[in-house]
């Protein structure tokens, strides 16, 4: 897929929210499209990929009412782009809309996404891709069931934030404050 196929992708997502949930020919097979992909730089084009996401991300509605594994793969396709630096926003910006659907169905994927936040949390230092993505976390977090659960999960959260916040503190440099706030913002968007 080129960039020749950005355009009729755009399209697509500025109408992908008015589409019926029951529609089963084309969706389904535009999503595949996106999903089957390659992550890898160079392969194809960031603007392609970018428009892609968005769309998925306008297509929300559509996903919650169909085939759950969709919504797996989809997840799966989010997590691999988080090392694009180009496409880290969006595809936790996507992860964050589709969490704050309260399916339960993503609770199979928690322990995936959990990883992925700390791991970008640790590499993009309290970046606002790494708050969303806290944020994201945090929401499926809350459909658990199990306070064992609820309580190892923000443990792991929380446990990164105060190892991260007691390391800058411990260090005294002037460009400390910047740190801490992201560090800060980072424990609000676990609340959030």
């Amino acid at each position: 897929m080129g960039r020749e196929n950005e355009a009729p992708l755009y399209i697509i997502s500025c109408v992908a929210s008015y589409l019926p949930s029951d529609e089963d020919k084309i969706v389904p097979n535009v999503i595949q499209a996106i999903i089957s992909t390659p992550i890898q730089t160079g392969i194809v084009h960031t603007a392609l990929k970018y428009t892609g996401v968005r769309l998925i991300s306008q297509l929300e509605n559509w996903i919650a009412k169909n085939d759950q594994q969709i919504l797996k793969s989809i997840i799966q396709y989010l997590l691999s782009l988080l090392v694009d630096k180009e496409l880290r926003h969006i595809s936790v910006d996507t992860i964050l809309i589709i969490s704050q659907q309260g399916r339960k169905q993503l609770l199979n994927d928690l322990d995936q996404i959990i990883q992925a936040t700390l791991w970008l949390d640790l590499i993009d230092n309290g970046s606002d891709a790494a708050q969303c993505l806290l944020k994201a976390s945090s929401k499926i977090i809350s459909r658990l069931t199990s306070i064992d659960d609820i309580h190892r999960y923000l443990k792991l959260l929380f446990d990164q934030q105060i190892q991260s916040l007691t390391q800058i503190l411990s260090t005294q440099s002037d460009t400390n404050y910047s740190s801490i706030t992201k560090r800060l913002d980072c424990l609000t968007a676990i609340f959030r």
